[in-house]
């Protein structure tokens, strides 16, 4: 078999698209290129040179990922999202995730938990802005609902009431009229930021009555 062309990929200036035959079959990192030393015309073993080309992908993606990793907790979506930025086949993304999910540098249950905490002094923190924010992260809609039913989050730091009530008490402050009127303003404020109507109701119940 014969490369008969090696095109730059124009979305990723440091990949080149390989032609074997003058039919395209993959695309390969510029270092390995320059490592291999293939050159338009050259006769190679595509097997060889596809295993070739796949370990060096995927300890480029894994030495990658690890300085993702050592800057901030990611979710094993965010991971993958990444990988698939950088141009690396679907082989390569398993097996990287595979490994990283093994060596637990990677684990949405944990980062559940961490996630959490690291927002549990957060006013404006409740059950439905949790499943939102996680959901974009790409964790299993399954897994966030198991913990947030089982209120098994950083170590049961969901406090809606907390929350709720800090944001009310706020808040109160600013309304005018009677207490009726206030107290529909308080309650259409809290549920407008995702809060539970009981919470709703009793954070306004005992800010009105000053308990």
């Amino acid at each position: 078999m014969i490369i008969t062309s090696i095109i730059k990929q124009k979305s990723n200036s440091e990949r080149y698209n390989i032609y074997i035959d003058e039919e395209y079959k993959f695309s390969i990192d510029i270092d390995l290129l320059y490592e291999l030393k293939l050159e338009e015309n050259m006769t190679i073993d595509i097997e060889q040179l596809q295993e070739a080309i796949k370990r060096a992908d995927t300890k480029k993606a894994f030495n990658m990922c690890i300085a993702i990793l050592a800057r901030a907790s990611k979710t094993e979506y965010e991971i993958k999202k990444k990988l698939l930025e950088k141009k690396y086949s679907e082989e390569v993304i398993n097996e990287i995730i595979h490994k990283l999910k093994q060596l637990d540098y990677i684990n949405d249950d944990k980062y559940i938990d961490a996630w959490i905490r690291s927002k549990s002094g957060a006013a404006t923190l409740n059950k439905k802005i949790i499943y939102n924010k996680l959901i974009q992260k790409g964790i299993d809609r399954s897994l966030i609902q198991e913990k947030i039913e089982n209120n098994a989050v950083g170590d049961g730091a969901i406090d809606e009431y907390s929350s709720a009530y800090k944001l009310a008490e706020k808040k109160y402050k600013s309304f005018k009229g009677n207490n009726e009127e206030i107290r529909n303003k308080l309650l259409t404020f809290l549920y407008n930021k995702g809060f539970e109507k009981d919470i709703c109701y009793r954070v306004v119940r005992d800010i009105i009555t000053g308990e």
